[in-house]
C-alpha cells in the first residue's frame, strides 16, 4: 500500500497551484497548528462505507487521527449501479 502525508499548508498550495481559491484562518489562534495538521492519501486502501458496502481505492484520513476513518477520494458506485 502507498501512502503520502501532506500538510495542510501543503494541501493549500497545490489548490493554489490549480486556481482553486481556499480560505484560510489568518492570524488567528492556533494557525501554525491548523497549517502543520498533517492529511495521509493512500492508494489501494480498503474501507467500509456507512452503508455498509466495501470501497477500495484511493483515501484520505487524518494522520494523527486514523480512526476517524478514511474518505474516498473517488466518486463511489454501488456494485449495483448500472454505467
Amino acid at each position: 500500500m502507498k501512502e503520502l502525508t501532506l500538510s495542510t499548508k501543503q494541501i493549500i498550495t497545490i489548490c493554489n497551484f490549480a486556481w482553486i481559491h481556499v480560505q484560510t484562518p489568518c492570524d488567528g489562534p492556533g494557525e501554525e497548528d491548523f497549517l502543520a495538521t498533517e492529511h495521509t492519501l493512500t492508494v489501494d486502501k480498503q474501507v467500509q462505507l456507512e452503508n455498509g458496502e466495501v470501497y477500495q481505492g484511493l483515501t484520505v484520513h487524518c494522520t494523527e487521527y486514523p480512526e476517524e476513518g478514511y474518505m474516498p477520494l473517488e466518486e463511489v458506485n454501488s456494485p449495483h449501479e448500472r454505467t
